[in-house]
């Protein structure tokens, strides 16, 4: 239990930064550092926590005091936004720069948001140990974001946790993502206004994903923060099981009470995702990680939430 320590989340106010300042808050003391880029202050408006408003850049002037853990979720994470602006990549490395350096200055602790789309055109289940073939501009900021992270702590002692988290679903804080909300919630959201999800066409086969749920990933990021085995480490961090979409629309049908079917449409992606999938052993035993919902209960979950909205 992480208790009376400070805090700094990076896109704290973005959908898996403010759950997790949610989980926090309460007995910490939690300081976001978000430019609102995708983030939205409303994520945060109910928490008690200490929001600035800027980039990872500006890190040593926003956020002088001594930190115990930093959260770094500070980063773009939408391949769409590399493809329109390629200056994107030096940005965020430069930023996560500022970040470790703060991390080594504070000896605080570290976990960083890393992604599945590292194992793009892999092997699956993927593995933390395989290969990695950079496919897109999003790929290569992320690996070169890692690899920085483990030179940091090899030279220089930065105690880092890196999570390749695969595909984040929840209705808690989501909606403000907009476009860039997980296809789970933008299926539901179609679903139930009694339109077909679309999906883009690649038959005879199909897309298919690994999706987990926000509290299962709020709870793997609180067994991050307190690992100490290794000074760097990566850990898949998925449910283990994968869906093609689908069966996401049939499963969504199905707890909605709904008949929808997916529909296509030409893609217009040439780096397309068309699986992920994680071996998820080693977070198993080395964090004592495994996701407890089901896709179906996660759906029930995300649905309860959206409905009242």
């Amino acid at each position: 239990m992480i208790e009376n320590k400070t805090i700094l989340i990076t896109g704290g106010a973005g959908f898996i930064g403010s759950n997790l300042a949610l989980a926090l808050s309460s007995k910490n003391k939690v300081i976001i550092l978000d430019n609102l880029t995708t983030g939205s202050e409303d994520n945060i408006i109910d928490l008690k926590v200490d929001f600035r408003q800027g980039d990872t850049s500006q890190v040593k002037e926003l956020v002088p005091e001594k930190v115990d853990f930093i959260l770094h979720l500070g980063m773009a994470s939408s391949t769409t936004l590399y493809l329109e602006n390629k200056l994107l990549v030096g940005s965020q490395i430069n930023g996560s720069i500022k970040i470790f350096e703060k991390a080594i200055k504070d000896k605080a602790k570290l976990v960083i948001a890393s992604s599945s789309s590292l194992y793009n055109h892999g092997q699956y289940p993927s593995v933390e140990e395989q290969d990695i073939k950079v496919t897109d501009f999003y790929t290569e900021c992320r690996l070169s974001i890692e690899r920085l992270a483990h030179l940091y702590s090899d030279l220089h002692g930065m105690n880092a946790v890196c999570l390749r988290m695969f595909s984040v679903y929840g209705g808690k804080r989501e909606l403000n993502k907009g476009p860039f909300m997980n296809m789970v919630v933008k299926f539901i959201l179609k679903i139930s206004q009694g339109q077909n999800p679309i999906s883009y066409d690649i038959r005879p086969k199909e897309i298919e994903r690994d999706f987990v749920f926000i509290d299962d990933v709020v709870s793997a990021w609180l067994l991050a923060m307190e690992y100490r085995k290794e000074n760097f480490s990566v850990f898949n961090l998925g449910s283990g099981q994968k869906y093609s979409f689908g069966r996401v629309v049939s499963i969504i049908s199905d707890v909605l009470g709904k008949n929808a079917q997916l529909e296509y449409e030409s893609n217009p992606l040439p780096n397309l995702v068309f699986q992920n999938w994680a071996n998820t052993q080693k977070a198993e035993k080395e964090l004592g990680f495994k996701a407890i919902f089901s896709l179906k209960d996660g759906i029930a979950e995300t649905w309860n939430f959206l409905k009242k909205q």
